[in-house]
């Protein structure tokens, strides 16, 4: 059975990611990569295999960005195969959920997947940029400043399954509705009620931890602070860093 992802252990778990043998991690990697390693460690994956993980995640996310190809849903839908495959094997071992069928929990873990890989990213480089333009080296005031004016998802999309009224406003069946998550209400970060979010306290876990380690290693700098462009995204602000280069290399 699959132990919960405690703090504790998500800490340990992304710690270990961070310093396996051999890591030469860029920014990139410590906004995409890591995340989904720590994840894939805290469901049982083996490390041999953390790397295909990676991959497959990717691709499979790839496949929903705006401007996506016919080739990239063709890989999506090879890397959905694969994850099915390995969490199919994973869970079957893992116990039985009589609350869920097996399709659905392998469903609910590559979903657990998609929403580490972006959000997560986001989190993690929009700190290190609010990191990089205080210069002060203080991870709190940084996770503070992102939770607060630069949240990682801004927005979500809910389709009516009903006819309902929505403030004073009537909404039909099937109609789409954006709910707004980055604006100035705290505890929307994450979303609140039935949709919150179950992987918040993993996702800040994750982030504190990767952040902490780039400040520690050299890896912030300053020109992060100054001049960053964003990947394209509706609903997402994720920097991208894949050309940033650090004064620093890693230790």
């Amino acid at each position: 059975m699959l132990e919960p992802m405690t703090p504790d252990r998500t800490a340990d778990a992304t710690r270990t990611v961070l310093h396996r043998p051999g890591n030469a991690l860029t920014l990139h990697d410590l906004q995409f990569a890591v995340p989904v390693m720590t994840v894939g460690m805290l469901l049982g994956v083996p490390e041999e295999t953390l790397g295909d993980l990676v991959c497959w995640t990717s691709a499979f996310v790839r496949a929903a960005a705006p401007g996506a190809s016919r080739a990239d849903a063709d890989a999506a839908n090879e890397a959905v195969r694969e994850l099915a495959r390995l969490f199919g094997d994973r869970l079957a071992s893992g116990g039985s959920t009589p609350e869920l069928s097996e399709e659905d929990r392998i469903a609910n873990t590559i979903g657990l997947l998609f929403q580490t890989h972006d959000a997560t990213a986001g989190l993690v480089g929009n700190a290190l940029v609010a990191l990089a333009r205080h210069g002060d080296g203080d991870i709190e005031r940084a996770f503070a400043d992102v939770l607060r004016a630069d949240a990682p998802v801004q927005n979500t999309r809910r389709w009516a399954v009903s006819d309902i009224t929505l403030g004073d406003q009537p909404v039909r069946t099937g109609e789409l509705v954006i709910a707004v998550l980055g604006g100035s209400a705290d505890d929307c970060r994450f979303g609140s009620g039935l949709h919150q979010c179950p992987g918040e306290r993993v996702a800040m876990t994750i982030a504190h931890e990767i952040v902490r380690f780039a400040r520690d290693s050299g890896l912030v700098p300053d020109e992060i602070g100054r001049a960053v462009r964003y990947q394209p995204s509706g609903n997402a602000r994720i920097p991208d860093l894949r050309n940033v280069t650090t004064t620093e290399g890693m230790r």
